[in-house]
């Protein structure tokens, strides 16, 4: 059973009481989380955790902010932590003129290969939200021209691949 969200470690005892109810019924566990939380919420739930699915959005901190709202400090931190802890596959939201460069991608690649995670998935950038913006009569950021080939994906991964990275790439 994946756990997912928005971010499911703010509903902590919910959270939590699922994973445990699952390992009482020897069911496989993956919390899929961006990690800003605090580290104790974080570290009551590995126990229970099979696998943890860990975005990686941008590690310049003001790059990170200007996309989501707020700093990585945090979720590096944490990130570091549950490496060490559990099994990790970290995902990545590749997205347009946001880290989408090969100069990104060996800074990112630098970072994982000295740490110790089973697989990066970059996912490609999707217009799944699209509606939502037309249905509150807002201008979607981003048009269908800055949709990423299959082909700039497994190059982007290829970048990984050199450092002894395993990579999907895709949904």
């Amino acid at each position: 059973m994946t756990l997912s969200g928005g971010e499911p470690l703010y509903q902590e005892e919910f959270t939590r009481n699922v994973l445990i109810g699952c390992k009482e019924r020897s069911l496989q566990t993956a919390l899929d989380t961006c990690g800003y939380v605090h580290w104790e919420v974080l570290e009551r739930m590995l126990e229970y955790v099979n696998l943890v699915l860990y975005d990686i959005k941008h590690l310049d901190s003001e790059i990170h902010r200007k996309g989501t709202g707020v700093g990585n400090e945090l979720i590096l931190e944490n990130f570091g932590k549950v490496a060490k802890r559990a099994k990790v596959w970290v995902r990545v939201p590749v997205i347009p003129s946001y880290n989408d460069s090969t100069q990104y991608m060996e800074r990112l690649a630098s970072f994982l290969s000295g740490m110790p995670v089973e697989k990066v998935s970059l996912l490609g950038y999707h217009e799944w939200g699209k509606y939502k913006y037309q249905a509150l009569d807002r201008d979607y950021p981003l048009d269908e021209s800055h949709l990423l080939s299959e082909e700039t994906l497994h190059s982007l991964g290829d970048i990984m691949r050199a450092r002894g990275l395993a990579v999907t790439t895709g949904y």
